[in-house]
């Protein structure tokens, strides 16, 4: 019987919170191999870092998020610098987990996907056709990005609830706008918590489009410069 094989590179990866470099660097000699393995572990399993003072207040949050947007808590996780303790956007590589920080949210789920998905069509032939129009020059920038983005990010399996106006007509917006809202204002007041200004959801038609995007990301961020 053959044994399980691991590659070298993340074979001596310890830990569940690797530091930004050693992450990259892990991702960097390992290949696509495992950069889809750390996006399938490390970077959307587990406990995530800035829940470590109390790991239940995280699955309290996961069950009261759940029932608020139908879906099963074990479809919610955690991304970003809240995930590991430490930043891996471009800009902010290694910056450490604060309790100020925001927290990226994001969700596994078809159905989700799909209501957010058919609710960004509506909006975006309600804008095109002229039966809603935005209230300032500000607004009409947010809205030709995301009516010009959505449609690139629905194809590759996920969409950013905030794409869509929180206006009445456009309900699961509302209702994620106004989540993300009450978790900022619970959070203020639970002890052992993080105190984040801002709380976001990216939501995922599925696993296989999660784990695409994130060791994609990955890629994208080792990869050499051309």
């Amino acid at each position: 019987m053959k044994p399980f094989e691991i590659a070298n590179p993340i074979a001596t990866l310890r830990g569940p919170y690797p530091d930004a470099k050693t992450l990259l660097d892990t991702a960097h000699k390992g290949g696509r191999e495992v950069q889809i393995a750390l996006a399938q572990l490390w970077l959307t399993e587990g406990i995530p870092f800035a829940f470590t003072e109390c790991p239940a207040l995280y699955d309290s949050i996961r069950s009261w998020l759940g029932t608020k947007l139908d879906v099963h808590a074990k479809e919610i996780s955690i991304a970003g610098s809240a995930r590991l303790g430490e930043s891996l956007k471009p800009k902010k590589i290694g910056t450490p987990f604060n309790k100020a920080s925001d927290l990226d949210l994001f969700v596994v789920s078809g159905k989700l996907f799909n209501q957010l998905r058919n609710e960004f069509n509506v909006w975006s032939n309600d804008y095109e056709s002229g039966v809603i129009k935005p209230r300032h020059d500000k607004e009409k920038g947010y809205w030709m990005e995301n009516k010009k983005r959505g449609p690139k990010l629905i194809n590759l399996g996920f969409i950013d609830a905030k794409m869509i106006p929180t206006w009445n007509r456009y309900q699961m917006s509302q209702k994620t706008a106004h989540s993300m809202w009450e978790l900022v204002e619970k959070l203020k007041s639970t002890a052992n918590s993080p105190k984040p200004q801002r709380a976001s959801i990216r939501c995922y038609n599925n696993w296989s489009s999660l784990i695409e995007r994130i060791s994609l990301n990955l890629h994208c961020l080792v990869a050499p410069p051309r």
